[in-house]
């Protein structure tokens, strides 16, 4: 309930904000199922939502400026030939908000990268992408399929509930990792954190080197 009252008034304030610095609220303009041709830059204090549907592009997305990404119900599918081709790139203050949605990848190594600052709340997201937190960015993930999670350099993340193909903690970052599995390597390379994972579910730990703050507690 708490958790839940957060996110209300979580996005209470983004829709202030909008109104606030003269950002504008806008609809993704593609059709169902079309593909958006070239990088998609989001910016200027800029909401954009995508909704109900299915979203193909065909280049980069890049989230800036203060700009606000929301994703709901929805299917997006980057069209790479190559691995990283495209990336999704949020920094300067952006942010992601993602509900009960896909992102997927054409089967190809692909990056969602959070830096400088950027946030994201996460709810229902079943990726193939890489995720890296980096830079003062921080995350709220729940309920989500991930392929790997990479935290370092001054992050702040909370998964929870959560099943991940691997995970990396390093640098001086806050982490919170509970009532998820992690099922390959799990390598945590710590300096000085305040990291606790609790009621973690049966996986592999493949490396542990942690100094300060760092607290486990292996789940049943």
């Amino acid at each position: 309930m708490r958790r839940g009252s957060a996110v209300l008034v979580s996005l209470l304030l983004l829709v202030s904000a909008v109104f606030v610095f003269g950002g504008n609220i806008k609809m993704a303009d593609a059709i169902n199922g079309e593909v958006y041709q070239g990088d998609l830059i989001l910016g200027d204090n800029n909401v954009t939502i995508i909704e109900n549907k299915v979203f193909h592009v065909n280049g980069s997305i890049i989230v800036r400026e203060n700009a606000t990404l929301i994703l709901r119900n929805a299917w997006m599918n980057f069209t790479q030939n190559d691995d990283y081709q495209f990336n999704m790139t949020l920094k300067d203050d952006a942010h992601l908000i993602l509900y009960n949605s896909n992102i997927t990848t054409n089967n190809h190594a692909f990056y969602i990268n959070f830096e400088s600052r950027s946030t994201a709340e996460i709810s229902g997201l079943i990726t193939e992408a890489y995720i890296q937190l980096m830079h003062y960015s921080a995350a709220d993930i729940q309920n989500s399929n991930l392929r790997a999670v990479y935290i370092l350099n001054y992050a702040n993340v909370s998964l929870s509930n959560c099943l991940l193909d691997l995970m990396d903690i390093s640098g001086n970052t806050k982490c919170l990792l509970s009532g998820s599995a992690v099922s390959n390597p799990l390598s945590i390379g710590i300096r000085s954190a305040n990291a606790t994972i609790a009621h973690l579910k049966p996986g592999y730990i493949s490396s542990w080197n942690f100094l300060t703050n760092c607290a486990v507690e292996k789940g049943f």
